[in-house]
């Protein structure tokens, strides 16, 4: 894309005596003028007229630009659209209720109506942390939420009664969905003697308390060790490796992982 440019300034030529081959206009001269201004057409975006003004421009294949139809205030963001236009979408809201939808911020201000979304749609979160309650992140995924509420058959008003004046916090309900909690160190057991000899260890669960079921993993073959776990205390599991091989055994530094079902 370039601008016109001239090439010759044509009205110095008004000033120059008659006989100076300069004040003669070259039919160069005019090429070299025409020719650039056919680059500066060519290489121009062409304008859409007539346009409204805020309207969002659109592009064509040629790269020309259009008028999309639609209206675009700015920091006011009120829509303008009519129903009939959005309804192209097959969305039945009206125009208050898309204008209210333009308030998303942080906060959601609209009614309950107007958020309300069909049983065959989908509400999709793309930020991970968006979703809160109380200013605590959900941190339980989908497939975990999905597992959880697979197969209720209770009706809406059943719900409403069974969930209404629930206190648990969302942290609670995270424990819940999620069904697991986790930890792990890195540790290198003593050697451990043959038949009698055994070794403890903890590991820090976080959330982890006391009757939870628990299980612990290594990183590497525990050569035959039998190894059992419990929670001994808010937030920890305690680990004992027993040696029933007949003979001693010394394991190398590895990172032992524990899993606590709620």
């Amino acid at each position: 894309m370039s601008d016109y440019s001239k090439t010759t300034d044509f009205s110095t030529k008004d000033a120059l005596v008659t006989g100076d081959p300069n004040k003669i206009v070259s039919g160069t001269e005019h090429d070299d003028e025409y020719n650039n201004i056919a680059t500066a057409v060519a290489t121009k975006t062409n304008k859409k007229l007539p346009a409204t003004t805020n309207n969002l421009a659109t592009l064509d294949a040629t790269g020309d630009l259009g008028d999309s139809g639609f209206y675009f205030s700015g920091a006011g963001g009120t829509v303008t659209a009519t129903a009939a236009e959005l309804n192209k979408t097959n969305t039945t809201a009206s125009q208050g209720d898309l204008d209210a939808i333009t308030n998303f911020e942080e906060t959601l201000s609209a009614t309950t109506s107007e958020v309300s979304i069909l049983t065959t749609k989908t509400l999709n979160i793309v930020d991970d942390g968006a979703l809160e309650i109380a200013g605590t992140a959900i941190t339980a995924t989908a497939a975990e939420l999905n597992t959880a509420c697979d197969g209720i058959t209770a009706t809406a008003a059943e719900l409403n009664t069974a969930c209404d004046g629930i206190t648990a916090t969302a942290a609670e309900i995270n424990r819940v969905c999620d069904g697991s909690l986790s930890g792990s160190r890195s540790y290198d057991l003593p050697n451990i003697s043959s038949v009698a000899g055994h070794a403890t260890f903890t590991i820090s669960v976080s959330g982890a308390t006391l009757g939870d079921f628990s299980l612990v993993s290594a990183n590497i073959s525990l050569q035959g060790l039998n190894v059992t776990s419990y929670v001994s205390a808010a937030g920890t599991v305690t680990v004992v490796v027993y040696n029933h091989t007949g003979s001693d055994v010394n394991l190398a530094s590895t990172t032992w992982n524990a899993k606590v079902l709620t």
